[in-house]
């Protein structure tokens, strides 16, 4: 049965987890079923024959019916508002993802279409341990936490940096207009330490 992304009505980051981990696996599992279609199509057809892998992408990146326009739809645009942060940036991180995997699978079947010499694979068994291998070195990586890549979310806010003092720029104006005089002092103060600094 093709996966569908559920409708969340709980977003706490024990029900994330575990519905991120159904969608991986899932998506594991659809990649794994269509590279071993596309090996036994090779293998039984020959030269230039293999599975389409097209109906696979739009299936997981489409724009009408992908995983991920559904995961925008269920999950970020149902989150509530104290929660949508973190769901924006769980759902860029599994867009990442799906991308990743999606460009894999694609590589992984002209492998097998084209089956040439400079391909790096001298034959359909090379390349399937290939891919098992990779495939368990990504489960390996996965189960130790670790990120194949680490990516920048520009919708996030940006990094505040300490100046080393903090101006309430009320309070200076405040001082300015009662205190002329000592705004002037606490001016000069701070020009000499910039010079200072500098």
């Amino acid at each position: 049965m093709a996966y569908s992304v559920p409708k969340l009505t709980d977003f706490s980051d024990a029900a994330l987890s575990i519905a991120t981990e159904a969608l991986k696996s899932a998506l594991r599992e659809e990649r794994l079923a269509l590279w071993q279609e596309a090996v036994a199509i090779r293998k039984h057809s020959g030269l230039g024959h293999t599975a389409d892998w097209q109906p696979f992408r739009n299936r997981w990146v489409g724009r009408k019916l992908g995983v991920i326009t559904q995961l925008n739809e269920n999950w970020l645009k149902q989150a509530p508002n104290d929660r949508k942060r973190e769901v924006g940036k769980l759902v860029n991180e599994l867009k990442s993802f799906v991308e990743e995997q999606v460009q894999f699978a694609d590589s992984l079947v002209n492998i097998i279409v084209k089956n040439t010499p400079d391909s790096g694979l001298s034959n359909l068994d090379d390349a399937d341990r290939y891919f098992q291998i990779d495939h368990l070195e990504r489960r390996l990586t996965e189960l130790r936490g670790e990120r194949q890549t680490e990516r920048l979310d520009i919708t996030l806010p940006g990094i505040r940096r300490p100046i080393g003092v903090e101006l309430d720029r009320k309070i200076l104006a405040d001082l300015a207009v009662k205190d002329p005089a000592g705004f002037g002092s606490l001016a000069e103060q701070a020009k000499k330490a910039n010079a200072a600094a500098a």
